[in-house]
């Protein structure tokens, strides 16, 4: 049975306490007339999640004075809450002649698997080779993904707004109370979008998930936040957030049931309206089963 039958469609209202997005300036640098004009795109840059197998990314770096070759070094901080992880590395950048971009590599061999690791990068070069945008230094958070061991053929069942039980495969984080359900979505729309849906809702496909991965953490199931590849016309994209970032909601809901089943129960929220569609009292809004 689905819940959708049972709800309003009147999009509901929470006093919300969503994660504080950053405002990041992400204009194009602004040089100084001389020097090399060096900078990151911003201070701000995008999480880096790297295999345990080659904890290694990259970093870009920019300059507007490419007419001869410069080469420089990068100063990093790491910080897993306020201790500093010791033997992350940064290496040197170098541009030749005639680039006006290049990258610098960054190891995070001691990071261990589940943590997250605050990672500072400063340009160690002149002032007078800084961008006058003010960009020489550069945060991002990085983590190690985790071994994934498939366990086989689960089930997934949105109830919430589709009813129907798709066959998904299912991982383990070796090692840890974590698992993944490989596009669980994705199913739902192999028609089209689904009968029941069409001239309530559209359909939102890039924002079918490719995973969505779960955890238990002191007994409460916990997840990041995904799309359903649902759009509310006149309202916007419907993702599904734990209440863990909401004030006046409840966790309980989201729990193991037994060995093999989970229950989600998220507030299926709208960003650019928001509010959404508050399930996190439901019982098996959404249902996990391992195999």
């Amino acid at each position: 049975m689905k819940y959708l039958n049972k709800i309003s469609l009147l999009v509901s209202f929470l006093t919300v306490a969503l994660f504080s997005a950053c405002s990041t300036d992400q204009e194009g640098p602004i040089y100084s007339e001389e020097g090399q004009g060096v900078t990151f795109i911003s201070s701000a840059l995008t999480s880096v999640v790297v295999s345990p197998n080659e904890p290694t990314f990259t970093v870009d770096i920019f300059r507007a004075n490419n007419s001869t070759e410069y080469s420089g070094n990068v100063l990093l901080t790491a910080m897993l809450g306020d201790e500093e992880l010791s033997g992350c590395t940064v290496s040197g950048f170098s541009f030749a002649a005639g680039e006006s971009q290049t990258k610098v590599t960054v190891d995070i061999s001691p990071l261990e698997i589940g943590d997250e690791l605050d990672i500072t990068l400063t340009l160690d070069v002149p002032e007078t080779d800084i961008a006058k945008s003010d960009f020489p230094t550069a945060s991002l958070v990085a983590s190690k993904d985790y071994n994934w061991i498939e366990l086989g053929t689960g089930t997934f069942n949105d109830n919430y707004f589709f009813g129907e039980v798709n066959e998904v495969k299912v991982y383990q984080a070796e090692g840890f109370d974590r698992w993944r359900v490989e596009t669980p979505y994705t199913a739902y729309f192999a028609n089209g979008l689904p009968e029941w849906l069409a001239g309530q809702f559209n359909a939102a496909l890039t924002l079918l998930p490719a995973n969505v991965d779960f955890w238990l953490q002191d007994g409460v199931v916990y997840y990041n936040s995904f799309g359903i590849g649902l759009n509310y016309p006149g309202y916007g994209d419907i993702y599904a957030y734990h209440p863990a970032n909401f004030q006046g909601t409840t966790n309980a809901h989201n729990k193991r049931v037994d060995e093999k089943t989970f229950y989600l129960a998220p507030y299926y929220y709208i960003p650019d309206f928001g509010g959404g569609f508050d399930a996190t009292a439901e019982e098996g809004a959404i249902v996990i089963t391992l195999p």
